[in-house]
């Protein structure tokens, strides 16, 4: 069984945005180790939709011999799957109407077909009960697929429902898979939201990355690299401060800043 999981989406740092020269802002794609907590890499594209060549480029850089790849639905493109699996990791892929003939194919096979495995998670937390059911169908239940997904063998419905007090939502997501179908799909698709939280989400409240200003030539993609070189050392300290104490206290301790660095 796999354990490394690394997600790869793209942010856009807001603050690179010129107006007065009509510069649009900066888009980066990132790859986040789930296993490590740590950024392995980022590529910046001219927009989001260069996401799509952006990727490949960005998996060149990067060794992820049996890993698990995971990516939302912009990713979602026959040439990456077969990129993925000709660098020797297996894909998670979402399938959402960018790709209207693979959603309705996967959808019949969700609504026609008994799943493989069914299985659901509780989760409480935070004032709110989320229930995530997971179901997996073999690929072998599609049909008319004109251009087959390499080394697809699994689809993935993930159902979920959020009670927050007296209100109820429910969420239906799908994705297509190069695993075999008794993999535990929960927690990998769960796991690929750790690049929102633990990565974007840290960036904006701890380094304040959509407030800054630097737009001149490079700078904004270099300082973003370097955001996340000290958000990376910043994660390997074990102290229980938080990252915006950890994060003053370097700029204060020459000890612990050295003790930071030391690799």
């Amino acid at each position: 069984m796999f354990d490394k999981v690394i997600a790869i989406d793209g942010k856009t740092v807001r603050g690179s945005k010129d107006s007065f020269h009509s510069t649009s802002p900066i888009h980066l794609v990132h790859a986040w180790s789930v296993e490590n907590n740590i950024c392995l890499g980022q590529l910046k594209t001219a927009t989001k939709s260069n996401e799509i060549t952006a990727i490949p480029e960005l998996l060149d850089l990067l060794d992820v011999k049996g890993s698990i790849i995971t990516i939302d639905a912009m990713g979602t493109q026959r040439a990456i799957a077969e990129k993925i699996i000709d660098c020797g990791a297996d894909y998670i892929l979402s399938v959402k109407d960018n790709w209207k003939y693979l959603r309705e194919q996967v959808e019949a096979v969700c609504s026609r077909c008994k799943p493989v495995s069914d299985s659901t998670e509780v989760n409480k937390g935070h004032g709110r009960i989320e229930t995530r059911r997971c179901e997996v169908f073999a690929k072998n239940y599609m049909i008319d697929d004109e251009k087959p997904w390499k080394s697809l063998q699994s689809i993935i419905k993930i159902t979920s429902t959020r009670e927050i007090a007296a209100k109820v939502t429910t969420e239906v997501r799908l994705y297509i898979s190069s695993l075999d179908t008794l993999q535990p799909f929960n927690q990998y698709i769960r796991e690929h939201w750790g690049v929102e939280n633990s990565l974007h989400w840290t960036l904006d409240m701890v380094f304040r990355e959509d407030e800054q200003r630097k737009r001149t030539k490079h700078a904004a993609e270099n300082f973003a690299l370097i955001r996340k070189i000290a958000l990376n050392l910043l994660k390997k300290d074990k102290g229980k401060e938080s990252l915006v104490s950890k994060r003053l206290k370097a700029g204060w301790n020459k000890e612990f800043l050295l003790n930071l660095i030391q690799f």
